[in-house]
């Protein structure tokens, strides 16, 4: 049977109510809108990563391209390579007698629309010749 101090505690318990209900569903969706927020910007920053990792590697290819040729042949060029739905423009320019002598600067610039905009990446090396041809 129950007590007096029962039957208050099971009055004051009837359950959820309208508004609490409410308030319950706008937290979770709030929660839901900003984890979702947060997961877009994680695809599209891997997505730039992943990009920038090929443009480095082509980039990588090309001074290696540009290294396997003799030292009097060595000379930048154009060109565009694609990856998917990416096109990387590569360009790439040797300058003779910098920074000395018998030396080349060699410079490989690597573009591409990004979904964020036009990126670009740079990479740079120097050549010297040890031994003439």
């Amino acid at each position: 049977m129950p007590t007096p101090t029962n039957t208050a505690r099971l009055r004051d318990q009837r359950g959820i109510t309208l508004v609490e209900s409410l308030i319950a569903l706008a937290l979770l969706a709030l929660g839901a809108a900003a984890v979702g927020n947060f997961m877009t910007g994680q695809i599209r920053h891997a997505s730039i990563s992943h990009l920038s990792g090929q443009a480095y590697s082509l980039a990588a290819d090309e001074i290696e391209r540009i290294r396997s040729l003799p030292f009097s042949e060595m000379s930048g060029e154009s060109r565009t390579k694609t990856d998917g739905e990416i096109n990387f423009e590569i360009d790439s320019t040797v300058v003779a007698g910098v920074p000395a002598p018998n030396m080349k600067s060699v410079k490989v610039d690597v573009s591409w629309n990004a979904p964020g905009g036009r990126q670009t990446i740079e990479l740079r090396t120097i050549y010297a010749q040890v031994a003439p041809e």
